[in-house]
Order: structure tokens, then sequence, then C-alpha cells
């Protein structure tokens, strides 16, 4: 089941009808209906815990997300793409763009190159307080996070490494880049 919440009537009503799905009234709705799988939402919803919360707390009931996101400059885009939504729509929101992403859910790939564009750091608290994910700055220095990092960018690749010198790593990363982009 699909439950849409834009914070506009019309387009809930309109999306809605494009994807059979059902228009629901508050943003709480959307975490509180658990026969739903897929949700659609906007970054400018009311909630009553910020929205990168409510977010973290949609994909922990591993509810599909589609986001209309507003523009690239969006602060959220960072946020849904380390939970893994990658069903973003951007203005100006059409039916066609809406009907597409729900009936073609976006891979990585379609938004890889959105995380070129982002510096900012990431947390989330769940609806009990408990610390969900760490936000990078907490491990600022840490060499360990830096080696899994590097690998975690290698694997991302198409390579491993066995180094644990962040120096060599970064020289491989290096090499990888020059050999695929120019």
């Amino acid at each position: 089941m699909t439950i849409i919440f834009t914070g506009k009537d019309e387009l809930d009503r309109d999306i809605a009808e494009t994807v059979s799905g059902r228009q629901a009234y508050y943003a709480d709705h959307l975490l509180e209906e658990k026969q739903a799988d897929t949700v659609i939402l906007s970054t400018n919803i009311e909630t009553k815990i910020p929205f990168k919360d409510f977010l973290f707390e949609l994909r922990r009931d591993n509810k599909r997300v589609i986001l209309l996101v507003g523009d690239e400059r969006s602060p959220y885009i960072g946020y849904a793409l380390a939970l893994g939504i990658y069903d973003l729509v951007f203005d100006p929101v059409t039916m066609d763009k809406v009907a597409e992403v729900y009936k073609y859910p976006r891979r990585f790939s379609d938004v890889a190159h959105l995380y070129l564009g982002l510096r900012g750091r990431v947390s989330f608290d769940s609806a009990s307080g408990h610390k969900g994910f760490s936000s990078a700055a907490e491990g600022a220095g840490d060499p360990e996070l830096a080696i899994g990092q590097l690998s975690g960018i290698l694997k991302l690749m198409g390579r491993t490494s066995n180094k644990r010198n962040i120096n060599e790593m970064l020289l491989d990363l290096e090499q990888i880049i020059i050999q695929q982009f120019i």
C-alpha cells in the first residue's frame, strides 16, 4: 500500500490517483500505518520530530520512501542518500516524474552524482533518543575510521586493498581515479 503526504491536498490527491495510493492527512500517519510499504512525501511537511529523524524512522520500518526534495541544494539530500533513499523527485514536480520513479525505483548509480556535492555531515536520533547513526565529526581523526572509509570507497570503485596505511590507500585511490576518468 502506498500513502501520500506532501502537505498540499491537491498534489496529494493527484499523486494518489497517479499511483493508486491513499492520501494521508497528517505526517505521523506515515509512521503509524504499518501496512504501508511505500510512502511519498515532501520535505516541506510539518513533523513532530526533526525531518531527518522522521526519514530515519520511516526507513527503520522498511518503508520505501519517494521524496519530493525541491532542488539539488536541499539540505535533506544527504540524509536521504545516507538512508538508502534514492527515489528523489526534483522540482518541478509532475505526475509523469512521480509515476516514473514509482514504477522504476532508482538505483545508487542514478543518484551517485549527488554524493559529489555533499560536504556536510549527517546524524540521526531515533524517536526514543537512541543515537542511531553517528556524525562523522565524532570519529574525526580516527585512523581506523578513515581506513574503513577508504576501503568502502575502493570497494565502490570495484577494487579492494589489504593495505592499512592511509597514505598508501589514498595513492591507490588516486591511481584508480586517474585510470577511470582521465
